[in-house]
């Protein structure tokens, strides 16, 4: 019996060590802020998710073109906060059509988020805002958040109009 104790006191000692030997999930010590910065942009509105041991940070890019201000949504991709992908190459993408609704008739879709919920019921879920006016708050409308949900991310019902 005392030496099943000492085996099992070893073996957690080996994992504890194991475990402490590993990288850090983000090497918190060794990151400086800003930790994304273009010197002709300006990015914000960010958000991020993490798959496969990378993280993908969206965010909306402002530029000068052509004496114009742009806007653009950009991906860059991270393992680390260190290293980051090339951002603007999107060549799978497509622009998410919405239904418009009575809320929502000048702007249908604005600053959205999609969460794969898939694998509880199916369906993929967009939470998003959307307006009919640009007169209101500084001239940025009554904007007003909205849920929808798709299949097939082609195909979206809002919601309480039905399947």
């Amino acid at each position: 019996m005392k030496s099943w104790w000492i085996a099992l006191v070893f073996v957690l000692s080996l994992n504890a060590r194991a475990q402490s030997a590993q990288e850090p999930f983000i090497d918190w010590a060794n990151l400086h802020n800003p930790i994304l910065s273009y010197p002709h942009w300006s990015i914000k509105d960010c958000a991020m998710t993490y798959r496969n041991s990378v993280f993908y940070v969206f965010f909306s890019a402002f530029y000068e073109e052509h004496g114009r201000v742009r806007s653009h949504v950009a991906e860059v991709s991270t393992p680390d906060f260190k290293r980051y992908s090339q951002p603007l190459d999107w060549e799978k993408a497509f622009e998410l059509k919405i239904p418009a609704e009575s809320f929502n008739q000048l702007v249908p879709c604005d600053a959205a988020a999609i969460y794969d919920a898939r694998k509880h019921d199916g369906y993929f879920y967009l939470i998003y805002a959307g307006r009919s006016e640009a007169t209101t708050y500084l001239h940025r409308g009554w904007n007003r958040l909205a849920l929808a949900r798709s299949k097939d991310l082609v195909h979206w019902v809002p919601a309480g109009t039905g399947d």
